[in-house]
């Protein structure tokens, strides 16, 4: 657990827990809502939350999944995870894939940059070689904070994202550990 404080707002970084079910479902929800460019595009019930939770924290356990949560005033406020591309050992061990979300009250506060920084600390740590993401072509602020933390374009996925009836490319960024 580690506490920090940006532009005022106390935030605690820590493990998700068992018991974080309904709070993880209500922060997926919220950015579902947004149309953010996520993989689910439908509400996640309590029971998908529940049974995704129990595979994370089993993933975690394995040393397969690095995932931290950022907390203030008992509300998420934002994740970060980076996992091996497979959940068996694999030739592709050294790789991680990331993936990180914050509630739109908490952007441009130095969250998510916080929260990558602590998950890639934790990567190396744990031997990860090579961290990869993916973003969509026309998110300036993410490809920012992507390029400030060290991780170069590396390719294009042609209309990767699908957001109504609009295709925007997928960018690839990898950075080395």
């Amino acid at each position: 657990m580690k506490r920090v404080e940006l532009k005022g707002i106390k935030f605690t970084l820590r493990k998700p827990k068992e018991d974080d079910a309904e709070e993880l479902r209500r922060f997926i929800n919220s950015l579902i809502k947004e149309n953010l460019r996520l993989a689910r595009k439908k509400p996640v019930t309590l029971e998908e939350e529940k049974r995704w939770l129990r595979g994370l924290l089993k993933g975690m356990k394995k040393g397969r999944i690095i995932f931290i949560l950022a907390e203030t005033d008992g509300k998420i406020a934002g994740t970060c995870e980076i996992s091996k591309p497979h959940s068996f050992p694999s030739t592709h061990d050294h790789l991680g894939n990331l993936g990180i979300a914050v509630a739109k009250p908490f952007r441009r506060k130095g969250l998510g940059k916080t929260l990558m920084k602590e998950a890639l600390e934790q990567a190396e740590r744990k031997g990860f070689k090579i961290i990869k993401l993916t973003v969509a072509e026309d998110n300036e602020p993410a490809k920012r904070l992507y390029r400030k933390l060290g991780f170069k374009p590396v390719g294009r996925i042609p209309k990767g994202f699908k957001v109504g009836n609009k295709y925007i490319d997928e960018l690839i960024m990898v950075k080395e550990l």
